[in-house]
C-alpha cells in the first residue's frame, strides 16, 4: 500500500514520538477527577465521623514536686562542718544523693500513686526547655515528680506531695541527725508547683491533623480506583499507542470541532493536495461514528478539485467496503481520536485493513488535537 505523510512542524511538534508514562497518568487523573474527588470527600467524611464521635479528652492539670540535692540536709550539714566548729564530726560525705534520693523518690510515689489509673505519676530529672530548643538540658542535682490528674483530683494529689515531702524530710534528717546534733534544711530543698500542660498537642490540632490525613488517604485511594476504572474501559488514551497499534502513518492533526481556527483550513488545504486523484477516497471512523467524519469529508470537497472524489461513509467495522465509481481502486482516510476507540476495535481494524485488496491507500486523521493557537490561549487563561 501507499504511504504518504504530511512535513507539517506544527503538527509535528504537537504529537511527539515519545511519551512520558507520567503524562498518560496525569491524563487518567484528569478524566477520572470523579474518582479522585470522591475518594478525598469520602476520606475528609470519614476522618471527620471518627473525629466527632470520639469522646472528649477531659482537661487534665499537672502538678510537680522539685526536689535539690544540693539543698538537702546532708548537702547542708556538710557544707556547715567546713566552718570547723569544735565537738562535730568532720567526715561527712553525701556521695550518690541524687541517685539515692531518685530511687527513694520513686518508691514513695509507686506507694502514693501507683494503684491507681486516675494518676500518671513520673520521677525523672528535671529537664530546662522542650526537646526540640536547642538548649535542651537535664539537671543532674535536682529531680522531679510529675503528677498529671484531672482538676477535680488535684486537692488530694496536693495532700500527697505534702505527705511525701514531710516523710522525705523527716528520713534525711533522721539520717544525719545520727552524725550532727545540729541539722539545718536548705529552704528550696522541695517545693510543689502546679504547672501547664505545654507538651500536650491542643485539641484542634489533633482534629486538623486528622481531618489532613483522611483527606490524604482519601485521595490516594480515589487516585488508585480512577487509575484501575481507566484501564478497565480498554480505551486506548496514550496517541503514540493509537497509532502504533492501528499501524498506519499519521498524515493530519485537527483540533476539536467546531474548526474555527484558520490553520485547521490551511491543513486540510495541504492533505487534499497530497492525496491521489486516481483513486475514490472515503473518510471513516472504525466502530462507530465521529463527528469529523463528515466534516472533514465536507472540507476536502470544497477544495473546488473536480477530479478529487471523497466522501464519508460508515465506520469501519459496520459496512463493507467495495471498489469506488468506474472501478477505480479506494483510498481510506481513517477519523481516529485519543480514548475514542477501544484496543480490541483497533487490532480489528488493523486486521480488516489488511485483507482489502481494493485499498489502495490508507492514512490515519487524529482529530482533538489542539493547534497553537490554541495552547496559547490556554496558558494566558
Amino acid at each position: 500500500m501507499e504511504r504518504m505523510t504530511i512535513n507539517n512542524p506544527e503538527v509535528s511538534s504537537l504529537l511527539p514520538d515519545d511519551e512520558i508514562d507520567l503524562r498518560e497518568v496525569l491524563a487518567a487523573f484528569r478524566r477520572r477527577w470523579i474518582w479522585v474527588a470522591s475518594g478525598g470527600l469520602l476520606g475528609l467524611g470519614i476522618a471527620a465521623g471518627v473525629s466527632i464521635s470520639r469522646p472528649a479528652e477531659e482537661p487534665s492539670k499537672t502538678i510537680r514536686m522539685v526536689i535539690d540535692t544540693t539543698q538537702s540536709p546532708c548537702a547542708w550539714t556538710q557544707r556547715k562542718f567546713q566552718k570547723l566548729e569544735p565537738g562535730e564530726i568532720l567526715n561527712i560525705q553525701c556521695t550518690g544523693e541524687f541517685l539515692t534520693t531518685r530511687k527513694v523518690l520513686t518508691t514513695l510515689a509507686l506507694d502514693a500513686f501507683g494503684s491507681d489509673q486516675q494518676f500518671l505519676a513520673r520521677v525523672r530529672p528535671l529537664t530546662f526547655g522542650t526537646k526540640k530548643d536547642k538548649d535542651f538540658a537535664q539537671s543532674n542535682t535536682q529531680l522531679e515528680l510529675a503528677i498529671e490528674a484531672s482538676p477535680d483530683k488535684l486537692d488530694g494529689v496536693k495532700a500527697s506531695l505534702e505527705n511525701i515531702k514531710n516523710v522525705l524530710t523527716k528520713r534525711e534528717i533522721d539520717k544525719i541527725e545520727m552524725l550532727s546534733p545540729d541539722v539545718q534544711v536548705g529552704e528550696d530543698w522541695i517545693s510543689i508547683e502546679e504547672v501547664s500542660n505545654n507538651e500536650k498537642e491542643p485539641e484542634s490540632n489533633s482534629s486538623s491533623r486528622s481531618l489532613a490525613l483522611g483527606l490524604l488517604g482519601g485521595l490516594v485511594a480515589g487516585s488508585g480506583a480512577a487509575l484501575i476504572a481507566d484501564r478497565r474501559s480498554n480505551r486506548v488514551f496514550s496517541r503514540s499507542k493509537l497509532l502504533g497499534q492501528l499501524g498506519y502513518p499519521l498524515w493530519l492533526a485537527l483540533p476539536t470541532l467546531p474548526w474555527s481556527d484558520q490553520v485547521a483550513g490551511s491543513l486540510v488545504g495541504q492533505l487534499a493536495a497530497r492525496l491521489d486523484r486516481s483513486l475514490d477516497w472515503r473518510v471513516l471512523s472504525i466502530a462507530r461514528e465521529h463527528e469529523a467524519v463528515g466534516s472533514l469529508a465536507q472540507a476536502l470537497s470544497r477544495q473546488n478539485e473536480p477530479e478529487l472524489s471523497c466522501k464519508a461513509v460508515a465506520p469501519l467495522l459496520n459496512s463493507i467496503i467495495r471498489l469506488g465509481s468506474n472501478s477505480r481502486p479506494i483510498g481510506l482516510l481513517v477519523v481516529v481520536e485519543s480514548g475514542f476507540n477501544s484496543s480490541q476495535a483497533l487490532d480489528d481494524a488493523r486486521l480488516l485493513l489488511s485483507q482489502l485488496s481494493c485499498v489502495q491507500s490508507i492514512g490515519v486523521v487524529l482529530a482533538g488535537v489542539p493547534l497553537p493557537s490554541e495552547l496559547t490561549e490556554a496558558e494566558k487563561a
